[in-house]
């Protein structure tokens, strides 16, 4: 898969161009279904597949920098594009300037004299242009002018919920990570590098690796039961996300992420990891002591392995 970096950088109209536009976090089931429908259309009429989507996210520039938390980091949104078989992903710089472009002429502008599309495929409900001014029956007004098709695809639902990237953040916010990963079509995951932590997990028998990610999405405070990907070996485990009450309050309580990964005990500082959530075990607990915190940790490796089916 190509990556473009920003509109300006494309020196050429696309053969016969199918594309679909969108922030596309996450990724998830009916981002899926729209995406290999444009790989799928693509491939019938021998052109190319682009996904145009964005960084940061519009509602940082037109709201606050911290308007909304990403369920995946941009460089794991272009990866996931990568494994559904695109030709080109845009990434369109979005900026206040950008935002006060009209529907009108981001169609013409852009995707038509820029790129020269031949399809949009969109989501039901797809919003453009300055202040989303853009509808679907402008699209099909300006299809006509511009010689372009378009297609809108139909809303995806799940127990009669529609998918949306909102919904899903909600799910890991509350650790619903089943949930979140039914809805994406996959373990919701985050990735992050070793580094030395306080070594009590080592103490009580159960050695941690401390996760510092950089993910701006992680879910509550409790421990889980996961799977690890490191070096391309998957492993399986126990996470906990908190601030170890059973050790006394700090001066700076901040949250940790450690994983115990099962019969392993190889030292993995510095290395990346990935960790898949599976399935949470319980809340957060502060323990009288350490004693029993070590029969709870018992406890929630035998809950995990069944969990995890070992």
């Amino acid at each position: 898969m190509k990556v473009i970096r920003d509109i300006k950088n494309t020196r050429h109209k696309f053969k016969k161009l199918v594309l679909t536009i969108g922030m596309f976090d996450g990724v998830h089931l009916a981002h899926q279904k729209i995406i290999k429908e444009v790989v799928r259309q693509a491939k019938r009429i021998k052109g190319t597949s682009m996904v145009l989507t964005f960084a940061p996210h519009p509602l940082r520039i037109l709201k606050s920098p911290a308007a909304t938390s990403m369920i995946t980091a941009l460089e794991h949104r272009i990866e996931a594009l990568r494994q559904l078989n695109v030709d080109v992903c845009l990434l369109m710089n979005f900026n206040k300037e950008f935002s006060k472009i009209s529907a009108g002429d981001f169609i013409k502008c852009f995707l038509v004299n820029k790129l020269g599309i031949d399809y949009l495929i969109v989501g039901q409900g797809f919003r453009f242009g300055s202040q989303r001014g853009g509808s679907f029956s402008l699209l099909e007004k300006l299809s006509k002018i511009c010689g372009f098709k378009i297609r809108e695809m139909k809303s995806v639902k799940i127990n009669n919920q529609i998918i949306s990237s909102s919904r899903i953040r909600s799910f890991i916010r509350q650790g619903k990570v089943e949930e979140a990963g039914v809805f994406l079509g996959r373990h919701f995951s985050i990735h992050g590098k070793v580094k030395k932590g306080t070594m009590r997990g080592r103490i009580l028998g159960y050695p941690t690796a401390n996760v510092e990610s950089t993910q701006e999405l992680i879910p509550a405070c409790g421990v889980y039961a996961v799977k690890v990907k490191l070096n391309n070996k998957v492993l399986s485990g126990m996470l906990n996300i908190g601030f170890r009450p059973t050790f006394g309050p700090k001066k700076k309580p901040h949250c940790v992420i450690e994983v115990h990964v099962f019969n392993f005990r190889n030292k993995i500082y510095g290395q990346q990891l990935e960790v898949f959530f599976i399935q949470r075990i319980r809340s957060e607990k502060k323990f009288a002591a350490p004693g029993a915190l070590l029969v709870q940790l018992k406890k929630d490796e035998l809950k995990a392995k069944q969990l995890l089916k070992m």
